[in-house]
Parts: structure tokens; sequence; C-alpha cells
């Protein structure tokens, strides 16, 4: 009886290891599907998080594939894409008469300091359909919440798209590919 219950906790102490080292595999496995490069190319991971439709940016000609679950707020002549459930937001700005490059050209991180950011990190790439594009990821802090802010710039010689998100830090890591390859799916 003694030796069937040494067994008996032997075989109990072996299956908790394989559940904890299986529970261990999926951690690692879960947490490095997260790491996303910051890359245009569309995954299959990013294209879930993604609208299948274009939606139109009100007063604009701007089409963009909006991430999912945002909703259109609007207060007077201003409106603005918001998600509840991570506290981010979405503008947009088109300038007219206003070329792309002498826009983004101007800007470094003395011209964030001044406006209360810090500029984290500027780089550039292209649409889905080619365009040149360069995006801005600052910090900023609004009540002690430590805040990031990507702002996504394209056009042309005649019109700048603005393209503004703000979200908590503690969800940059889940909305920051999301975001890029949303703002990168703009057409106008």
């Amino acid at each position: 009886m003694v030796i069937i219950c040494i067994l008996h906790a032997k075989l109990i102490k072996m299956r908790l290891k394989c559940y904890l080292g299986l529970f261990q595999l999926m951690f690692v496995l879960m947490a490095n599907a997260q790491t996303l490069p910051d890359t245009v190319f569309i995954t299959d991971y990013i294209k879930s998080d993604l609208d299948s439709q274009y939606t139109s940016l009100s007063n604009t000609n701007i089409k963009l594939m909006l991430p999912q679950h945002y909703m259109l707020i609007t207060q007077g002549p201003e409106q603005i894409y918001v998600h509840t459930g991570t506290a981010s937001s979405i503008v947009w700005q088109k300038m007219d008469s206003v070329a792309f490059v002498s826009v983004t050209s101007t800007l470094n991180q003395e011209t964030f300091i001044k406006q209360g950011f810090t500029l984290k990190e500027q780089f550039d790439l292209k649409t889905i359909e080619g365009r040149p594009a360069k995006v801005f990821r600052l910090s900023f802090t609004v009540d002690n919440v430590p805040m990031t802010r990507l702002i996504f710039f394209t056009g042309d010689i005649q019109t700048t798209i603005m393209l503004t998100a703000n979200y908590p830090d503690v969800f940059a890591e889940l909305l920051q590919n999301v975001m890029i390859a949303s703002f990168s799916t703009l057409r106008f």
C-alpha cells in the first residue's frame, strides 16, 4: 500500500512537471507572438485586427482600414475615432496646398520638445499604394499616465495627410504595429 502511494505521488509530480512545462512553453510562444516587426507588411496577425472594409474619414476624400472596434465620436465640428477598451484615439487632418516633404522636413526633437513631447523614434515607410510616409513616435504624460502618440504623414506635392493615434503606454505593444498597418492602408 505504501509503495502504491509513493508511485501515485511520483505520477502526480510527473504530471505537474509536464503541465508546468506545457504552460511555460505556451507562455513563451504567446509572448513571442506579440512581438511584431515595425513594417508595412501586414501579417495575418495584424490583418485580423483591422476592419476588412475601408472607412471614409469625414469631410475628406481619405479612406482607411481602421483597427477594429473604433467608434466615431462627434462633438460639434470635431470628429474622432475612439476605442474605449484601450483609451486610444485616432484623429486626422488633410492639408491642401501643403507639400508633404515641406511639413516633415522641418520636424525634429526640438519641435516636439517645445510642444511638450519627447521624440522616441522616427522612420520612413511607404503606404500600401506606394506613397512615401513618415512616422514619428512621441511620448508624453497626461495625469501621471505615460502616453504614446504616433503621427503618420503622407501625401504629395499638393497635399499632406496627417493621422494621429494616442494611447497609454501600457497598450503600446498591442497597438503600435496595428496603428501603423492601419495608417499604411490610407488612400486619397
